[in-house]
């Protein structure tokens, strides 16, 4: 039994955690990013033992770009220029490990309903990924494992091969939502993390438990200390106000970077008929 003391959700780690240790070989953990999927990564890997390796990368960051995936891959190993050049040769390669491997891909979902991805993820990566939960268990401190997160489960997307829409060729052996945050969860990062005292933390712990991205939230006043000795809750609400204003920015830039590729396409195609509409559509997110 692994304990995750100092992790963000400590039951839910330790479960998916001893799942991974002890022969589970697939996993997905479906729910809103902005709750922590990502810091359940961060969580797994520093509470893993001396006998384990694990490796993680944010498959968002490379939905164009499938050479730097398993480039970043072979560095987190060790293997700066190794030969493998697929994932299916990077695996075969830890065959050789005497260590339990652990892959965490999060993001996944960057490469589900999207026909614009690097088109190296293919069947074949898939295949690859679901060729972990096929194989016998037969040294479960020598194999590799498989955990990706998702916002919503596997099984909801679609996945384009060669421009063919097909349903999710991913096959996990389980899968698990991501706990809601707790009060207490939060309350225990806040006091690990901050000078708050008892009753700000308190205070700050309920706004963050009933905010609609917790996770995200709270690492945002985390981030940006305001002028002390203020009221904790007037120091709240500029703290909300703040975050909410970057969220709207986020949005903007992705409007903005949407409109300007469709307008550049709709010119190509003869469709400037629709330009109008679509700035208007984009005024809409910058107001």
């Amino acid at each position: 039994m692994v304990a995750c003391e100092d992790c963000l959700r400590k039951d839910f780690t330790e479960d998916i955690l001893n799942n991974l240790l002890n022969g589970v070989r697939s996993i997905n953990v479906y729910g809103n990013p902005r709750d922590g999927a990502s810091r359940l990564l961060e969580d797994i890997k520093n509470s893993i033992s001396k006998n384990a390796k694990v490796f993680i990368i944010n498959i968002k960051n490379y939905k164009y770009d499938y050479s730097g995936f398993i480039k970043n891959l072979l560095e987190q190993c060790g293997l700066n220029g190794g030969t493998p050049e697929t994932l299916d040769q990077v695996i075969e390669y830890f065959k050789d490990f005497n260590d339990k491997i652990i892959l965490m891909f999060d993001k996944l979902d960057a490469i589900f309903n999207s026909e614009d991805n690097d088109r190296k993820y293919d069947i074949t990566f898939f295949n690859c990924l679901n060729s972990l939960k096929n194989t016998p268990n037969t040294n479960i401190e020598s194999q590799v494992s498989f955990l990706c997160t998702t916002e919503k489960t596997y099984s909801a997307y679609v996945f384009y091969d060669n421009e063919q829409s097909v349903s999710s060729p991913l096959e996990c052996a389980i899968k698990r939502q991501l706990t809601a945050l707790t009060y207490l969860d939060i309350e225990k990062e806040l006091q690990r993390k901050s000078t708050f005292n008892t009753v700000e933390r308190s205070i700050l712990s309920k706004k963050i438990e009933a905010h609609d991205d917790p996770y995200d939230f709270m690492s945002f006043i985390l981030n940006n200390p305001i002028t002390p000795n203020r009221d904790i809750k007037e120091k709240i609400e500029e703290w909300r106000e703040s975050y909410e204003d970057s969220i709207g920015q986020t949005l903007e830039k992705k409007a903005n970077k949407l409109a300007k590729n469709i307008i550049r396409f709709g010119k190509i195609l003869g469709f400037d008929k629709l330009i109008p509409f679509i700035t208007n559509i984009k005024n809409i997110f910058a107001r």
